[in-house]
């Protein structure tokens, strides 16, 4: 099985308010975090398909781009975009998991942009193409459902 939070920091790499079970990217629910921040990161959750810049972030909360940039980083670990783009492949990779849509419509429905760049930052990612994780997802849900059970 691929393991999809690969991408994610490990527990010693973890920044405040980072859950490591589900992936790094559930940190709107940090208490210690800054309000602004985490209007943010309800704005890309709910934005993921739109064209979101740091310009139109930044304005959302009445901050300049520098200052969202620097907050961020503090409470987040990482850049507004970079949180965006690691938000944007988990979703990618739960689409491939639980839906039959294309890789065309998974491109979009994630916000990604175009599918040959989807694919090539999937397999750098997670070492394999998008096709390959769902297969391999499929054969994994297929075990666990045909595992025998003790009763």
């Amino acid at each position: 099985m691929i393991e999809v939070l690969s991408a994610t920091p490990s527990a010693s790499q973890t920044s405040p308010g980072i859950s490591e079970e589900n992936g790094a990217l559930d940190l709107a629910e940090s208490c210690d975090m800054d309000t602004r921040v985490k209007s943010v990161i309800n704005i890309m959750r709910r934005g993921l398909p739109d064209d979101l810049s740091i310009r139109i972030l930044s304005k959302a909360v009445n901050l300049s781009s520098a200052r969202l940039r620097q907050l961020f980083k503090k409470d987040a670990g990482r850049s507004p975009m970079q949180y965006l783009r690691d938000l944007r492949m988990q979703t990618a990779c739960e689409l491939l998991r639980s839906t039959f849509l294309s890789i065309k419509e998974i491109t979009a429905r994630s916000g990604i942009g175009d599918t040959s760049h989807f694919g090539h930052d999937f397999k750098k990612r997670y070492g394999v193409t998008p096709s390959e994780f769902r297969a391999d997802s499929e054969t994994t849900i297929e075990r666990t459902t045909n595992a025998p059970r003790d009763s």
